[in-house]
């Protein structure tokens, strides 16, 4: 079983995601979050497998929480989902180390392939980007 934690500023976002992937009998929801900061404080407690990450977000971005959370465990595999489909952005979430990029736009299935891939070590890039 994957554990699945989710990171987005709206709460809509969140329970919508975590419904959704919750009828997925492969994953598991180990957290729901709302900041970079409130996962990496739980991070340990939680121990998701991957993590699916907004990236713009008060306070801390999920490009910097997710440099942050490599840092801590590289074992971790993040997925950027955002509504900014621009390749500065996916270039920025690579870079810090993120192994996909999801549009918030693209259809269910694309996310749950996405998380599948990752936690098999591939790399995901959705068809929008």
């Amino acid at each position: 079983m994957i554990k699945v934690a989710i990171v987005d500023d709206h709460p809509a976002v969140r329970h919508a995601w975590m419904l959704f992937l919750s009828t997925d009998q492969a994953l598991k929801i180990s957290g729901v979050f709302s900041s970079g900061t409130e996962i990496i404080e739980k991070l340990t407690e939680v121990n998701p497998d991957v993590i699916l990450m907004d990236i713009s977000m008060p306070g801390m971005s999920g490009i910097e929480a997710t440099k942050k959370i490599v840092g801590l465990n590289r074992d971790i595999k993040i997925i950027a989902l955002s509504t900014h489909t621009s390749s500065i952005y996916k270039k920025e979430m690579m870079d810090a180390g993120a192994k996909g990029f999801v549009s918030k736009f693209a259809v269910s299935e694309q996310l749950l392939q996405a998380i599948k891939e990752v936690y098999k070590g591939n790399i995901y890039i959705g068809e929008e980007i």
